[in-house]
C-alpha cells in the first residue's frame, strides 16, 4: 500500500528511521519541489510516497555524481 504523506510528515518518518540523517527538512523539501523525488500536488500541499522518497535518497547517496540529471528514482 502506498504511504502518501505531506512533505513534512514524510520527512518526519524518514528522520524517525534515521535520527542522525544529514538531510535537513529544508533540503528534503527542495529535493521534492525540484522533482527529483516525485510528488502529487493537491491544493497547496504536495504528497510524497515515503517508500519512493527513501529509495530516491538511497540512490542519491550511492551516486558517484553530483549532477542532478543523473539522480533518478526508478
Amino acid at each position: 500500500m502506498t504511504r502518501l504523506r505531506t512533505i513534512n510528515k514524510a520527512y518526519d518518518e524518514i528522520k524517525a528511521k534515521d535520527p542522525d540523517t544529514a538531510v535537513s527538512r529544508r533540503m528534503f523539501r527542495d529535493i521534492v519541489k525540484s522533482g527529483i523525488i516525485p510528488s502529487i500536488a493537491r491544493g497547496n500541499r504536495s504528497l510524497v510516497d515515503v517508500d519512493v522518497a527513501e529509495s530516491c535518497l538511497l540512490n542519491m547517496a550511492g551516486s558517484k555524481s553530483d549532477a542532478r540529471e543523473e539522480w533518478t528514482c526508478s
